[in-house]
């Protein structure tokens, strides 16, 4: 938490220097109006006049320092949070492959939509506990100056509101996390609902995602409305006490001026400081409600993001010429996926997985991805284990086509380079001109967007060999390119491959068209567990 505070340090100090002078000009109406008061009654009709004339400009600057801690408080919170978003996006960066689940999925977009929503509150009460502070020790320091004994019965009175929020501060925590998660967990429900509501729509199981929403739904209600409601209360009591102490510092005060402990002027001026004393240890008392509901969350946030530093040395490779796996038996909870594994892949040669569903091959690709960290020491680069290489560095060699091919948010040019900034265009043409694809950017812009609701099945598989073509990277790992595709496309995108040299191509496939299988020079076949070769 400290390392995004001082990197914002300077605007810290100012927000710190400009509360601070606005809690003095806050206090200091007291004496702008007991000089008032004074002036009235001493008949001093000049100095009433200049007081009044004075106080007109004092009044202009204290309403501009209500401003100035909003913009820069505002200012550091919003600096903090894009810090935590990004934060949010390179620790996922950070996780191993084998790690990136559904589950890690969905929590990561509950951190972004609901924990930084709850986080920024916890930080504008923080800052504002800072401006209230300062609000109450100046204007503390005030009343004392003014009338010591009058000043502790009023700050006596004032820190009565205290007691609300620290007795419910376990509630309040425990229920402001129920309706997050409550919240969580709707949004997911509605996720799916919103991705595929064409196909609910045509099953006819609309009314079942209905119904599933509105039962998360009343939850998420009722959870809100519990924790609201215990909110409610706690700012309910702070506001009844702070009547009561508005009230009870004319009474008290009015039984000092009849003692004459305490002048007329000096107990307006009084009866202004309460407003900066009581008022400020009211908004301390609400702001601390909400700083104890969300810590815990700002907590675990950080812990979520906290990348751990690692002091291993790795090494950098220029290329993949060889991979290669011994001894290498992939289990899981004690269940065995594929067992003694022993292959050596090379270069300018192509590789097909092939096997039914379900016996292993998208593992044997996980495996070759380095996803399971345990095997990585068994797996061989150019002789070299993959534990001991810098993932970065092998990724950057490895080109990967998942069996959904993904369309991004962007133009033909960013689609197929995947954002290369080089803008290398007639490389684009080419790879595109080499996958078929030359008639589908015929009339069109490079820099014209995708709508990829316009693209058949065989043209997001072609995109996908465009885009391993243009990264021109050494190995190119695919993972059933043909699925869903009629004869004629896979036919097409046998030919691709075909042509495509000087790579190590892995391929996994069920596929049983025999052009895709003659497309590869090696064909490995999963059976009993066991990869074997066939071709």
């Amino acid at each position: 938490m400290k390392k995004y505070f001082l990197k914002y340090k300077k605007i810290l100090f100012l927000y710190g220097l400009v509360s601070i002078i606005a809690a003095f000009l806050s206090a200091g109406l007291a004496f702008l109006y007991k000089n008032l008061t004074q002036a009235a009654i001493d008949k001093e009709f000049q100095k009433l006049m200049a007081i009044g004339i004075f106080g007109f400009f004092y009044l202009i600057i204290e309403a501009s320092f209500d401003y100035f801690p909003r913009k820069y408080r505002s200012k550091i919170i919003n600096n903090i949070m894009l810090d935590l978003k990004n934060d949010l996006i390179k620790a996922s960066n950070m996780k191993n492959l084998e790690d990136l689940s559904l589950d890690f999925q969905k929590e990561m977009k509950n951190k972004m939509v609901n924990d930084l929503e709850s986080i920024k509150k916890f930080l504008n009460s923080l800052f504002a506990m800072f401006l209230y502070g300062s609000m109450f020790f100046v204007s503390f320091i005030s009343a004392i100056y003014i009338q010591g004994s009058l000043t502790m019965i009023m700050v006596v009175l004032s820190f009565i509101p205290f007691l609300s929020p620290l007795i419910s501060k376990k509630i309040l925590s425990s229920k402001k996390e129920k309706e997050i998660r409550a919240k969580g967990k709707y949004l997911e429900e509605f996720d799916e609902f919103n991705e595929n509501i064409l196909f609910i729509k045509i099953s006819n199981i609309f009314n079942i995602f209905y119904s599933k929403l509105d039962k998360l739904g009343k939850k998420l209600r009722d959870k809100s409305y519990i924790y609201e409601a215990s909110l409610g209360k706690t700012y309910a009591i702070s506001y009844g006490l702070g009547n009561v102490l508005y009230s009870g510092t004319w009474i008290i005060g009015g039984i000092f001026v009849y003692k004459d402990l305490i002048n007329l002027p000096s107990l307006i001026a009084m009866t202004t400081l309460v407003y900066t004393i009581a008022g400020p240890i009211q908004a301390l008392a609400d702001n601390y409600s909400e700083l104890v509901s969300s810590k815990e969350i700002f907590l675990n946030y950080l812990n979520f993001i906290e990348i751990e530093e690692k002091n291993e040395r790795k090494l950098e490779i220029n290329s993949i010429n060889s991979i290669t796996y011994k001894d290498i038996s992939l289990s899981f909870d004690e269940r065995i996926i594929l067992e003694d594994i022993n292959l050596s892949l090379k270069e300018r040669e192509k590789y097909l997985i092939f096997g039914e569903s379900g016996s292993g091959k998208s593992s044997f690709l996980k495996l070759s991805l380095g996803m399971f960290e345990k095997y990585n020491e068994k797996i061989f680069v150019n002789n070299l284990s993959l534990d001991k290489i810098k993932k970065e560095s092998y990724y950057d060699k490895i080109y990967y086509i998942p069996q959904e091919t993904i369309i991004f948010r962007g133009s033909i040019y960013e689609n197929i380079s995947l954002f290369d900034s080089n803008k290398n265009i007639e490389k684009c043409k080419k790879a595109l001109e080499e996958v078929g694809l030359d008639k589908f950017i015929e009339n069109r812009n490079l820099y014209d967007l995708i709508d990829k609701d316009k693209i058949s099945g065989g043209e997001k598989k072609r995109i996908d060999l465009a885009r391993a073509i243009y990264s021109d990277k050494n190995l190119i790992i695919m993972d059933e390119p043909t699925t869903g595709l009629d004869l004629e496309n896979e036919n097409i995108i046998a030919d691709i491959i075909k042509n495509i040299d000087d790579k190590i191509v892995i391929c996994v496939s069920h596929t049983k068209n025999e052009k895709f299988l003659n497309t590869f020079d090696k064909i490995l076949e999963i059976n009993n567990k066991k990869i074997k070769a066939k071709k």
